[in-house]
């Protein structure tokens, strides 16, 4: 109990003062090991109200059975350095003398900035390490190529546009294709209960078989989509 590990809850922390006997804990001192489920009667004896429902709220699966740190700016849970930076970066110049003078300037200025700043600070480095100088011209150039191909990457190709009677809906790539010969497509998805804290999912297979679960957490939409696909992996699988 002495880590962040709550989410929902501020900083992720559990509050002081807590019970006695609470620091002594560890997460898994939480979990009905047998049955993967959170202890319900000893939460709501040792933690606050909003707590509990914090930590009821958090998932749990059959496949984890050890509590590992992870990064919560970022979905897969793993720090990088190039996160960590664009964090920092955000925060000090949310913060800082840019805040206020930065919100008229439109992205594409913005972006054209950011990475002339990073340009030059790379003609810095290489300065001091490498004994190599760059002329401003070759760091606009630089730059400029850099941003051309940034904006290539992210270019995003406009969703048809599909005709339904007098109104016109954008549509996706998406289109169904037939499975090969000896397999089998699932079709899944999750719904989501806010006021009753449950996730809910679904899996069906072209008519051959179906199900529906739930689950006592309250979780994104993206975590939900995945339990759904986790959970058709398992049906699929138990009914080879």
């Amino acid at each position: 109990m002495n880590d962040p590990w709550v989410r929902g809850v501020q900083g992720s922390w559990i509050q002081s003062p807590q019970s006695h006997g609470v620091h002594s804990l560890s997460v898994s001192d939480l979990i009905d090991d047998e049955n993967r489920v959170w202890d319900i009667d000893k939460i709501e004896s040792l933690f606050r109200d909003d707590e509990n429902q914090a930590i009821l709220d958090t998932p749990l699966f059959m496949e984890v059975h050890n509590d590992r740190i992870t990064w919560m700016m970022e979905r897969n849970g793993r720090y990088t350095v190039r996160i960590g930076y664009k964090l920092a970066m955000k925060e000090l110049l949310h913060k800082g003398v840019f805040r206020h003078d930065m919100y008229n300037v439109s992205r594409d200025v913005a972006g054209r900035v950011a990475l002339l700043l990073w340009q030059i600070w790379v003609a810095r480095n290489d300065v001091i390490w490498n004994d190599a100088h760059h002329t401003s011209t070759s760091i606009g150039r630089t730059t400029l190529d850099a941003w051309q191909q940034w904006q290539e990457v992210h270019k995003q190709p406009s969703p048809p546009v599909v005709q339904h009677g007098h109104n016109r809906v954008q549509g996706n790539n998406s289109v169904w294709e037939k499975p090969s010969e000896t397999w089998l497509k699932c079709n899944v998805d999750a719904a989501f209960h806010e006021r009753n804290h449950i996730t809910t999912f679904a899996c069906s297979r072209q008519f051959i078989r179906a199900q529906t679960k739930w689950q006592r957490a309250n979780i994104t939409v993206l975590e939900g989509e995945a339990v759904a696909v986790l959970e058709a992996l398992r049906f699929a699988d138990a009914n080879r």
